[in-house]
């Protein structure tokens, strides 16, 4: 339920995933003492290779790794929304099972114990945030993602977080009388071949089956659907009736 990015302009061209990344002013770019503590709980994770914080959203902070990646590291006070392992192996399964041509290349890296985990992805470097004008380029194939989200709901219980939550914000201010376009966050399009094409930088799945009746398990339901719900109420808002 994540993205990366640091934000130079509105709709244009951004410095790469997953959430519109908030703007990197007020970030300090060093990384957190407490994230170093629990990387190096991974040995697959070579310390050497993290530089700056990109982005933070509500599931991660988010690091370059190298040149061409980014390490996704958990911000455990939302731990109650956080996936293990073997659930976000399962996600990445079915995304690139649904979505092989859209899914950004992600490995989830874990200690030996298992107790800690981090993702390292591809690092998308340009891409156009997607609003109701940028919809428009893409509103065909945007109706095919759609139909195959679906049937991953009906199939699996799980579905895409296409919005995101900084998507969903910027949908709620745009409610409000906020002149900035609504946006998506956890989907972007990136130019290929003098064409734009769809991402999804969001690799976490909402779960949209109550797998237990603990308190993580009713929280994480609810969670999920609420996304569900605002997700297609911004679409049928801003976007479906932006293309006519």
């Amino acid at each position: 339920m994540d993205c990366v990015l640091a934000v130079q302009s509105k709709m244009n061209i951004f410095l790469d995933d997953n959430d519109r990344h908030t703007n990197l002013v007020g970030l300090d770019s060093l990384m957190k003492e407490n994230d170093i503590n629990y990387v190096r709980q991974i040995p697959t994770i070579d310390i050497n290779q993290i530089g700056q914080l990109i982005n933070q959203g509500v599931h991660h902070r988010v690091y370059e790794y190298g040149r061409d990646e980014v390490l996704k590291v958990p911000r455990r006070r939302f731990n109650f929304l956080y996936s293990n392992r073997s659930h976000l192996e399962a996600d990445l399964k079915l995304i690139n099972s649904y979505f092989p041509e859209l899914a950004v290349s992600t490995v989830v890296h874990s200690s030996k114990s298992h107790q800690h985990h981090c993702m390292i992805q591809e690092k998308v470097k340009v891409y156009t945030l997607i609003d109701p004008v940028s919809f428009r380029e893409v509103g065909d194939d945007f109706t095919n993602l759609l139909q195959k989200n679906k049937q991953l709901e009906i199939n699996h219980c799980c579905s895409l977080d296409l919005l995101g939550g900084q998507g969903l914000l910027s949908c709620i201010r745009y409610f409000l009388g906020h002149k900035e376009l609504p946006y998506f966050s956890n989907t972007v399009l990136v130019k290929k071949n003098g064409r734009f094409k769809l991402r999804v930088i969001d690799t976490e799945l909402l779960r949209l089956s109550l797998t237990s009746l603990t308190f993580t398990g009713i929280l994480s339901y609810v969670s999920s659907h609420c996304s569900l719900v605002a997700t297609n109420i911004c679409l049928n808002s801003f976007y479906l009736r932006a293309r006519h």
